[in-house]
């Protein structure tokens, strides 16, 4: 809808009371929207769905069913059924009386008729403005757009447990974002929006081509412009012609969300164009690379959130290709949805996954040429070729499982994700990491330098694809490996927590305002983290009996230690001499992360990093640093037992000079174990890089039964 805006400008005065004569007071501009004046484009309307009460209880399954008659408009209604209301927190006074957001200052003139910047530079310098000149081309308006969880909460109540309430929607069953741990904000984590009269969002696809459902919890409509995602390319192209210098200044222009354009304009040019008018207590759901914008008609507040059902896939293949193309960051890892959707549908198939109903509905997405099958089968296909490529020049590593569980993998040339695939190496680049369409573009090295790093091979991949189909065999191993995976991921899960909790105030009255719930939540995330710690003058129960002997606690201390010690990249094998001895094999690039107390202040327990690394002809060496940005405390060593040693001492000479009552003098420390070296799954991990047992040493020890003394 196109709206006609009544400005008035109050006269302007001299006041020498003020400040200096002549100098007139900056204009007040006031808007409003007059009814009469208001005309509408020959717009058609989006398809409105009422689900019954039956059909709402499935939200996932609802979307899905809806897809077939609402994608081919971009955008469609939904109208929950009546007397579904969900309570509004956001209304409660004590929750937003004193919080404070920032706000989008938008320009409605400018959103429509933007100039490039060295246009506008020209005209400023050619002309100026006479003073107490009547401005009739300037409207601000407010938007308090993306407000994240911790600004104002949620509008939703924390006791809702439907799937429309969108904090629970992205990680309901059958939404492919439920393999993403992290919370990410703005797209598992629901934004809250508070609009005024013509405050505006302009033309964008969602992140990854993502579904997204806006709920309008109260207020004036949302009025809503949709085009199909079959119809985004047309949609840029009708934007360059009219819009080219702006274009040419800014390339990425559409990623700006700067730019209104008429949807009258887009109808003339071919792209076709759909309306919607959101009221408040009605939901707006978005497809993929569906292009979209619209404005509010008034004061109102609304959330929106991401989900991702099995169908989005090809679409979340292609936007990644297109952000790879772009050099553009991902928000999310679209390898990892793609294998956490067909290890669930394995786990499913298998009867691993419990309800019969689950398997079903994994079923239809499954077989031959079923969209998630094809999906995994396209991917393959995708990364075979690009390997191929490579030639014999790389070779071929198996990804250590937690390669990306910490930190970001992301292709050093294109932003690319590397959860399955990533290209290195170890003599010009070592801990950078490029995607296999770029690895020869890292570096030119020969020899066994260059490696990729595969999490799953192509053959295992082609057994997934079969797995997938149903064949039985390739089920049954898949089925095997999932439910290992599945076990340990349960075992490595950190307790979670709801951002939404009613928290408890000095007054012993619940207080849910949005400094309290931020300041809780971040202590709970700070004691979600931590590793379960250990008291020195803990008793320990030896034999049935409690010991609190030095002994027995360095004992369990040091157990504890080993149990918390992460890998942060497991490196690669160097088949030379010294990388290895009877006890450990030492891979090049090796690192690890462990909590012990910090060398500065033992009162407080730090991460240290371990890592090898190659001195050439001397072998591997070891080195331990203090994971702290402030304290450069760094120890290097020829072996993890002389590093660590290095560090005890350090700590026991602060203790010996704090004189602390505390905390009591470590006698010894075990350097293999701080490293990792002797944790089962960081053994079984290192063993698997030599599955030829070319480290005669080690292996000719392990055959004989022999064990390391610890």
């Amino acid at each position: 809808m196109v709206l006609a805006a009544e400005s008035r400008i109050k006269e302007e005065k001299e006041d020498t009371n003020v400040g200096p004569p002549n100098i007139p007071r900056h204009p007040e501009v006031l808007a409003r929207w007059d009814p009469a004046k208001a005309r509408r484009p020959d717009i058609a309307e989006a398809p409105v769905f009422y689900p019954s009460l039956e059909e709402f209880e499935d939200t996932v399954a609802y979307i899905e069913k809806i897809r077939p008659s609402a994608e081919p408009y971009g955008i469609c209604r939904i109208v929950p059924p009546l007397h579904w209301s969900p309570p509004f927190r956001l209304k409660e006074k004590r929750i937003w009386e004193n919080t404070k957001f920032h706000t989008r200052v938008q320009n409605v003139e400018l959103l429509q008729n933007r100039e490039p910047m060295k246009q506008k530079k020209k005209k400023s310098k050619g002309r100026k403005r006479k003073r107490n000149a009547r401005v009739a081309d300037d409207v601000e308006v407010y938007y308090g757009a993306d407000l994240e969880n911790k600004v104002l909460g949620s509008g939703f109540e924390r006791g809702e447990t439907s799937g429309w309430n969108l904090n629970n929607l992205p990680r309901l069953s059958g939404s492919l974002l439920s393999f993403e741990r992290g919370d990410i904000s703005g797209v598992l984590v629901p934004w809250v929006y508070v609009g005024m009269c013509f405050s505006t969002f302009c033309w964008h696809v969602e992140d990854h081509h993502l579904y997204s459902i806006n709920y309008n919890h109260f207020g004036e409509p949302k009025v809503w412009y949709g085009v199909p995602g079959t119809h985004a390319t047309s949609l840029e192209k009708a934007m360059r012609k009219h819009l080219p210098d702006l274009f040419e200044e800014t390339p990425d222009l559409l990623h700006g969300l700067v730019t209104q354009f008429s949807p009258s304009i887009l109808k003339d040019e071919g792209v076709p164009v759909y309306r919607a008018v959101q009221r408040a207590g009605e939901y707006v759901l978005t497809f993929p690379r569906a292009y979209h914008a619209g404005f509010n008609s008034g004061f109102n507040c609304a959330e929106a959130v991401n989900v991702a059902t099995v169908d989005w896939l090809s679409h979340g293949q292609n936007a990644v290709e297109l952000l790879s193309n772009e050099n553009k960051k991902t928000s999310v890892s679209h390898d990892k949805l793609l294998l956490g959707a067909a290890y669930e549908a394995v786990r499913s198939l298998s009867g691993d996954g419990g309800e019969s109903g689950k398997s079903l509905a994994w079923r239809c997405f499954c077989e031959k040429n079923m969209t998630l099958t094809k999906a995994v089968e396209t991917r393959l296909r995708m990364e075979e070729a690009r390997i191929d490529a490579l030639g014999g020049g790389f070779r071929l590593v198996k990804m250590e499982k937690y390669f990306d569980s910490n930190c970001e993998r992301e292709c050093v040339k294109c932003s690319y994700d590397l959860h399955l695939t990533a290209s290195g190496c170890n003599k010009c680049s070592p801990g950078e990491y490029a995607c296999t369409k770029h690895a020869s573009e890292l570096c030119s090295c020969e020899g066994n330098d260059r490696f990729v790093l595969l999490r799953h091979t192509v053959d295992e991949l082609r057994s997934l694809v079969r797995a997938l189909e149903g064949e039985a065999e390739h089920l049954k191993t898949w089925a095997s490996m999932v439910r290992e995976d599945f076990s340990e991921a349960q075992e490595r899960e950190p307790r979670g927590f709801d951002l939404n909790l009613e928290f408890q105030g000095d007054d012993g009255e619940f207080d849910d305002t949005s400094e309290t719930r931020h300041d809780e939540a971040e202590d709970l995330k700070t004691w979600a983290k931590e590793p379960r710690g250990f008291d020195l003058n803990l008793e320990y129960q030896v034999d049935g009996e409690f010991d609190n002997t030095s002994d027995a606690r360095h004992d369990a201390s040091m157990l504890n230690f080993a149990a918390y010690v992460e890998t942060i990249n497991l490196g690669f094998l160097v088949f030379r001499e010294l990388w290895c001895n009877k006890h450990a094999i030492y891979p090049n690039g090796f690192k690890s992360r462990v909590k012990f107390y910090n060398v500065k202040d033992p009162m407080r327990m730090s991460y240290y990093i371990s890592e090898v690394v190659d001195v050439g002809l001397m072998g591997p060496f070891f080195k331990v640093t203090l994971e702290e940005a402030h304290q450069d405390e760094s120890f290097s060593a020829g072996s993890a037992q002389a590093c660590w040693e290095m560090v005890l001492q350090k700590v026991n000479e602060e203790i010996k000079k704090r004189r602390e009552r505390n905390i009591h003098t470590l006698e010894s420390i075990n350097g293999l174990q701080m490293f990792g070296f002797l944790s089962p799954s960081i053994i079984q991990a290192i063993e698997a890089l030599d599955p030829n047992h070319r480290l005669v040493e080690y292996w000719n020890h392990k055959k004989q039964g022999g064990s390391l003394e610890v």
